[in-house]
């Protein structure tokens, strides 16, 4: 495998070499009064499947780098197997209306249950946890991630801001003292450790943008469930891991749920027809 387009070839080995095409449709074969012409019709469904899948996948291999491939490799085996989804609860239905499924829909669902095994083998295993959780649930997958955020980012607020009190109290402390005579050195040490508390707080207390532009996205979600307009968040900054303090996000956080509160109940176009009827684009790109 240490050739650097061996992933691309043994994706064309996997699909299209003969014994491996033999042995896909032969599982195709089993499906119970499959035709000859059936049969027929879904190899050459099938040959013209994978020959597109391999040729997409060499084009993207340049000059020996096959990593945009390897990219395109884990997303073509989601799509497949979406598809492959859609076929198999058709099957399901089939089976409680009638009280079988129709061959031909068993058989193109088993054809596609043998591309989606081939390009299985090929991704690592880091990439098969996340296209497999995505394919069982990819709304939920998805969702989770801006909800964990928003309360992520609460969480950090609020620690900050008890940090940021105790902090307070230590710096009322020192000033009593102060007003007393007290030991120079004790002082210099509680200034020390009072400034190292805060230095350690400003690099760990922050929010980070990633983590507030995944929070207000939770936010728009919920404002899209019954919005007629569709609205995207785009961050502008490309320094996404860049902290924000927790006092600075809570404020603008707050502002921006009120903000897009009342876009969506006071904005002029309550639907994508009266955005294109005002010469506007269908949906809010919020930057």
């Amino acid at each position: 495998m240490n050739d650097t387009t061996s992933k691309v070839q043994a994706l064309r080995h996997a699909l299209l070499d003969p014994a491996e095409l033999e042995s896909a449709m032969g599982v195709v074969a089993m499906t119970p009064d499959i035709t000859p012409e059936m049969l027929g019709q879904l190899t050459q469904e099938y040959r013209e499947r994978c020959e597109r899948i391999c040729v997409a996948m060499e084009d993207l291999t340049f000059d020996g780098d096959e990593s945009e491939a390897e990219k395109h490799i884990p997303l073509t085996w989601l799509a497949t197997r979406y598809e492959w989804s859609r076929w198999n609860d058709q099957m399901q239905y089939q089976t409680m209306l009638k009280g079988q499924a129709d061959t031909l829909t068993m058989a193109q669902g088993s054809m596609l249950s043998k591309i989606s095994e081939k390009l299985e083998a090929l991704q690592t295993r880091q990439e098969l946890f996340w296209t497999m959780k995505l394919a069982a649930d990819p709304f939920g997958t998805v969702n989770r991630i801006p909800l964990m955020a928003k309360r992520f980012m609460r969480i950090t607020a609020s620690a900050g801001r008890g940090v940021d009190q105790v902090l307070q109290e230590f710096q009322s402390m020192r000033e009593v003292l102060a007003s007393h005579k007290v030991d120079r050195d004790l002082l210099d040490k509680l200034d020390k450790s009072i400034s190292h508390s805060i230095d350690c707080v400003d690099r760990s207390a922050g929010i980070e943008l990633y983590d507030l532009h995944a929070s207000l996205e939770a936010e728009l979600v919920e404002r899209l469930a019954t919005s007629g307009v569709t609205a995207v968040i785009k961050m502008e900054n490309k320094d996404g891991a860049e902290l924000i303090p927790p006092q600075v996000s809570d404020v603008f956080f707050e502002v921006s749920r009120s903000w897009l509160a009342r876009m969506f109940e006071d904005s002029l176009e309550k639907s994508p027809a009266e955005r294109e009827a005002n010469g506007k684009c269908t949906h809010l790109t919020l930057t």
